[in-house]
């Protein structure tokens, strides 16, 4: 399964998490995900993350091990 953290809110992430785990999917792409359609830039959610590695974390913090967790990325640092 793969999450975007484009229109995602912490609870929508909850959500999408937990029926995963109800339906036994152990893996998940964790991506930061493009701007909308029609959009030239990143917007960030309210009570959201603005980066994969937000993500990860929470998904870490939240489901310990139970995922395993894959990304893709920019080998640049966000600063």
């Amino acid at each position: 399964m793969h999450l975007t953290c484009t229109y995602m809110t912490r609870e929508k992430i909850i959500e999408s998490l937990d029926k995963a785990r109800d339906l036994g999917i152990k893996n998940i792409l964790a991506l930061r995900g493009d701007p909308p359609r029609g959009a030239t830039d990143w917007v960030h959610q309210e009570n959201g993350f603005n980066y994969a590695v937000d993500l990860v974390r929470f998904i870490k913090e939240h489901y310990g091990d139970f995922f395993c967790i894959g990304v893709a990325g920019y080998p640049e640092t966000h600063l």
